[in-house]
């Protein structure tokens, strides 16, 4: 899947193009913070880069996701497509409500499953969320 929206997204946008990231690569962006869809929503929200919802989920992915089977893999597609949909939305004049329907239908469900001690239930909900967003704001 991942080669085919590269192929897609280089012919299309030829001067910006994309490749594949490797899990060390990506583990440097867990040092520098990085949590594309949740940042953008919490930054929306006027939330700084230390709020308490961007805490919870940068601990749930480097401390719980990373150690699950599969784990690293969703980590790395995840992150070849995260910013790309961020920069979708960013550019839509509905991003407002974009991101709050983010916020209301995935992140906070997700954050309360965290904080009940299901961190399974809030990957599939988030997985949702990211397959929903693909579909709707990356080419075919």
């Amino acid at each position: 899947m991942a080669d085919h929206f590269l192929e897609k997204w280089n012919k299309q946008y030829p001067k910006k193009p994309l490749g594949k990231a490797r899990y060390e690569e990506i583990s440097r962006g867990f040092r520098q913070r990085l949590c594309f869809i949740t940042t953008a929503v919490c930054e929306f929200q006027g939330k700084s880069d230390d709020c308490y919802e961007l805490t919870a989920f940068r601990r749930f992915r480097d401390d719980w996701l990373t150690q699950t089977p599969g784990g690293r893999r969703k980590i790395q597609e995840y992150y070849l497509f995260a910013p790309i949909l961020v920069q979708k939305i960013d550019h839509r004049a509905d991003r407002a409500s974009i991101y709050q329907g983010i916020w209301q239908n995935y992140l906070q469900p997700c954050l309360v499953e965290l904080e009940a001690g299901n961190p399974e239930n809030c990957a599939r909900t988030y997985e949702d969320m990211v397959s929903r967003l693909e579909q709707e704001f990356l080419p075919a």
